[in-house]
């Protein structure tokens, strides 16, 4: 059972660390937008 719970955690960190870049990039993306725009 500790194991399952191990293997889940594990996927959860892989799964932040695969999609924390990619909203720090949409992040960045929108502040430069709204830059431009005000």
């Amino acid at each position: 059972m500790a194991h399952g719970v191990m293997d889940k955690r594990k996927s959860l960190l892989l799964l932040y660390l695969v999609l924390t870049p990619q909203l720090t990039g949409a992040l960045h993306e929108a502040v430069h937008q709204l830059d431009e725009l005000l």
